[in-house]
């Protein structure tokens, strides 16, 4: 396995879900793995989920619940598919989701406008 680029080494996801508590719950269900505190330890990838501080923002940078990912043992087409199965899941769990990372041109973002 090639190891991941430094472009595709993390991507923060943001979530409009007022619970960050209840997204990683979902999160730590739909992977099958323990929490620890507030991160997911997954083969290759480890997820932080985070409430913000600063909500007040009328954009998606407002919104109450960040996801960031962080991968040191994937490949970058890899990383690029476990992000968008990721905003997938939230979305069909009825939220909206925006990612900001250097390869976002790469994912479905349609919770923009």
């Amino acid at each position: 396995m090639t190891a991941v680029s430094d472009r595709y080494q993390e991507c923060f996801l943001h979530v409009d879900a007022a619970d960050p508590a209840a997204v990683l719950a979902a999160l730590a269900a739909r992977f099958a793995v323990t929490p620890d505190r507030r991160s997911l330890a997954l083969p290759g990838i480890e997820l932080d989920v985070l409430g913000k501080d600063d909500t007040t923002a009328a954009d998606f940078l407002g919104w109450p619940t960040k996801v960031d990912v962080y991968a040191a043992g994937a490949t970058d087409g890899e990383v690029v598919a476990f992000v968008a199965d990721l905003m997938a899941f939230l979305r069909a769990s009825g939220h909206r989701v925006v990612a900001a990372c250097d390869f976002e041109d790469q994912l479905p973002q349609t919770d923009l406008a």
